[in-house]
């Protein structure tokens, strides 16, 4: 887990040590300048976790052969009393409600079985139509299926009440890294024709620490690929 006053700390004696988003010696990022500091770093995230599979989550999905297309979005959510044909996503009651799909990875059925995905001629056909869409057609009885997805972290959002040493990031710290080059090379990523040629140059020299950053992470395994390994079904069974 990343602590998030951490990374400020990170940018501020490090990336930012020389321009005006961050206090003058006190080694932390100007609290005016949150806003735009966090906007980069969720960007960053997310591009993180589109090209690494930092992280997996698991919903429950309750098919019916009368429904053929299903969302994955957190307003077909439902405690499991209250599922429905319209409210098909099993939501554990201390889920946050959240769903940030970067990418569907596998699909189990009751016993646990991989299903075939864009397999016209499979039984059940799964169709991965879109990012968070599925349809899903053959059925011949209600079913319940677990999708396992790559996501990436909920949204830091700035509040009256925020505090960056409260706020966590649940990913490993092998993303600092690469997350602080990333967030360094928007921050000085020419915007205008009054930007200077040595922003320009930073910017691109960070984005190239990026990149090589992300080539160790690739190079030392230090992302996870675990979609084929037994899931909850097998593990847990079912409630």
């Amino acid at each position: 887990m990343i602590r998030l006053k951490e990374l400020f700390t990170s940018l501020a004696t490090g990336e930012f040590s020389n321009i005006s988003l961050q206090r003058d010696r006190s080694g932390q990022i100007n609290e005016s300048e949150y806003a735009k500091v966090l906007s980069h770093i969720n960007l960053g995230l997310i591009e993180l976790c589109k090209r690494f599979n930092f992280l997996e989550e698991e919903l429950i999905l309750h098919v019916d052969p009368s429904v053929s297309t299903y969302y994955i979005r957190p307003d077909r959510m439902a405690l499991l009393e209250n599922i429905t044909t319209e409210s098909y996503i099993e939501k554990p009651p201390d889920h946050s409600g959240d769903i940030n799909i970067v990418e569907i990875k596998a699909i189990f059925d009751e016993d646990g079985y991989a299903l075939r995905i864009n397999d016209r001629h499979a039984t059940p056909c799964i169709l991965h139509s879109s990012t968070d869409t599925l349809r899903i057609t053959g059925l011949e009885a209600p079913q319940k299926l677990s999708i396992v997805f790559q996501s990436h972290p909920p949204r830091i959002d700035l509040s009256d009440a925020f505090d960056p040493d409260n706020h966590t990031i649940p990913l490993p710290e092998t993303v600092i890294e690469p997350l602080l080059y990333y967030v360094a090379s928007r921050v000085y990523k020419p915007m205008g024709a009054n930007n200077s040629t040595a922003n320009a140059d930073k910017s691109a020299g960070y984005q190239q620490q990026y990149e090589l950053a992300c080539q160790k992470i690739t190079t030392f395994g230090l992302d996870i690929e675990n979609s084929d390994c037994p899931d909850t079904f097998t593990e847990r069974g079912w409630v």
